[in-house]
């Protein structure tokens, strides 16, 4: 999780720098894709010797330490929100989570059945189109607590979990 800190930002600022000029939506998928490499890929490095119960565990200290980091930027902001605000957010917050951990199963079960390719695959591109939607609210600069906006994202999140998790079921069984 640290290392993602470290990371990631520099190829998402050099990113957005060169297409957002050129295209929002460029821009937060080039962003989404970034984000899909470098944290997936640094969640498989320590998976390689595990894994679906590794990968999920790995997942959720992924998923948590990211809702603590969000958790404190929000407190520590001049102008704090109010209180109510952070519903939304702290849903978006368990969604992420859930999503760290079926992604770091399924890359410890790709690692334990012999076909790590395929579930890294799987895992980027689920990760891209996430963090695409979430570049794409924050470079337009539209509101994350305007229904028409959360909604479909966070909606869009809760369906891929659940096909992420159904994709774990059906290869755990196998």
């Amino acid at each position: 999780m640290a290392a993602t800190l470290v990371i990631q930002p520099l190829p998402a600022r050099l990113v957005i720098s060169a297409l957002l000029p050129v295209s929002t939506i460029a821009a937060s998928v080039a962003t989404g894709a970034v984000a899909g490499v470098v944290q997936e890929g640094l969640k498989a490095l320590p998976l390689r010797w595990g894994g679906p119960p590794e990968g999920a565990w790995l997942g959720a200290g992924f998923g948590l330490g990211e809702a603590a980091l969000v958790a404190l930027a929000q407190f520590i902001t001049p102008s704090a929100p109010p209180l109510w605000s952070a519903i939304i957010p702290g849903a978006e917050r368990l969604l992420a989570t859930w999503f760290h951990i079926v992604t770091g199963a399924v890359l410890g079960l790709g690692w334990a059945r012999g076909r790590f390719l395929p579930h890294f695959a799987i895992a980027v591109v689920a990760h891209a189109g996430i963090d695409a939607g979430a570049a794409y609210i924050s470079l337009a600069r539209l509101n994350p607590l305007d229904p028409p906006v959360f909604l479909p994202l966070y909606s869009g999140m809760a369906l891929l979990n659940a096909a992420l998790s159904l994709f774990l079921v059906h290869g755990w069984s196998e």
